[in-house]
């Protein structure tokens, strides 16, 4: 996948995660929003992550883990939510904000290095 694309995705991500934040705090008690805009997310980063696993893995590379980890989590959860088992509502919106900087962090990044020309 080219750069340009994992930018658009990135960006794309992080507009549809904040509509699922905001759209929380207008639907109170329907938070199958953020649990449903959170787990396609997650589930993304862990596609797109998974070549790299078994590298991270073999070489202990602990943020690559830590993200696969945390992204897990966030499906895990979702899933349950999906189902309805009750998941405390401040841990969907938290996961939620969570990915919103961090799929953020990762556009502006990949901004930086469209804008410098490095690719």
């Amino acid at each position: 996948m080219s750069d340009s694309a994992v930018l658009l995705l990135s960006v794309t991500a992080a507009i549809a995660l904040l509509i699922g934040v905001v759209g929380f705090g207008w639907i109170r008690k329907q938070y199958w929003v953020v649990a449903a805009i959170d787990g396609a997310v997650a589930l993304g980063v862990i596609l797109f992550s998974a070549r790299h696993l078994v590298a991270a893995i073999r070489y202990n590379e602990t943020p690559i883990l830590l993200l696969f980890a945390f992204e897990a989590s966030v499906v895990i959860v979702s899933a349950l939510a999906a189902f309805g088992i009750r998941v405390p509502n401040w841990l969907l919106v938290l996961q939620a904000a969570i990915n919103f900087l961090l799929v953020g962090l990762l556009a502006v990044f990949l901004v930086s290095f469209k804008v410098n020309r490095l690719f």
